[in-house]
């Protein structure tokens, strides 16, 4: 409470935009094309910043919060490499698996947490205020997964994985047999078409209790209304419409991986 009342100002906001070219910003602000751009830096601060080597966004963002030259915070890419396989790893995070399971039947029971751990060097700056007794909302800032205890709140942005383990995957459907069997990235699901109905899956994450490990997915049927041009669509127990040319809000999906566990996602 001390830092509070010794501070010249109530609230201090930043807004970042990732991949934000300033003087593209700055000619279009001059030509009256983003008034609330201008409004804002009327109002509070407005300055160039130089960027990291390579100018690229977990780079440029991991020194943004700590201050720090890439050498001093440890990431320097998207990805890494591992040094014993010598393949892509993510650069940000490490998610390993547990090292402690039982094996029983199908079944591969985990009986310790996996392992994660956020491989950014260095303190970001909203650490450093809450050890001041500063509270901040830090909202989807890159490179923040996984989450550091401070004192505040924070949700994780880019590098945060998904469901999949993955950074976003993509699902192309088509009921074309041969372009299954081409994978150009993302992910090829089949679907089976008869008459207005529409037969096919959602891919969700792998089924790390069962032995093989395979994905575990949910049936999603469409049925297609040619007179109104909307669809209805069922999913995890859910039937929403859609017309034509739309997008649906957000879903919330359960996922069923065995033993009475749930997996829940959105989509």
């Amino acid at each position: 409470q001390r830092a509070y009342k010794k501070s010249s100002i109530n609230r201090f906001i930043i807004i970042g935009l990732d991949g934000l070219e300033p003087t593209l910003v700055e000619k279009y602000m001059s030509e009256g094309k983003l008034p609330n751009f201008s409004k804002l830096k009327k109002g509070g601060t407005y300055a160039k910043l130089q960027t990291t080597i390579p100018s690229i966004s977990p780079v440029a963002w991991s020194s943004f919060m700590t201050g720090s030259n890439p050498s001093k915070h440890n990431i320097f890419d998207f990805l890494s490499r591992d040094p014993k396989t010598y393949l892509p790893d993510l650069s940000s995070a490490r998610i390993g698996k547990p090292k402690k399971t039982l094996s029983l039947g199908k079944y591969n029971i985990p009986l310790s947490k996996p392992e994660i751990k956020g491989l950014r060097k260095s303190i970001p700056f909203w650490k450093i205020l809450g050890q001041k007794g500063i509270f901040s909302t830090i909202l989807r800032v890159p490179i923040t997964f996984p989450p550091e205890k401070f004192k505040g709140h924070l949700l994780s942005g880019m590098c945060t994985p998904d469901l999949k383990g993955s950074q976003g995957t993509f699902s192309f459907y088509t009921s074309d047999k041969e372009r299954i069997k081409k994978r150009e990235g993302g992910m090829n699901i089949p679907v089976t078409l008869n008459g207005d109905k529409i037969e096919t899956y959602i891919s969700g994450p792998e089924n790390t209790l069962l032995q093989n490990d395979e994905e575990i997915r949910l049936p999603l049927r469409i049925s297609i209304d040619k007179n109104k041009k909307e669809a209805l669509l069922e999913v995890s127990g859910q039937k929403f419409k859609l017309e034509k040319h739309t997008f649906s809000g957000w879903k919330k999906l359960t996922f069923h991986p065995g033993l009475g566990i749930k997996i829940k996602g959105i989509c």
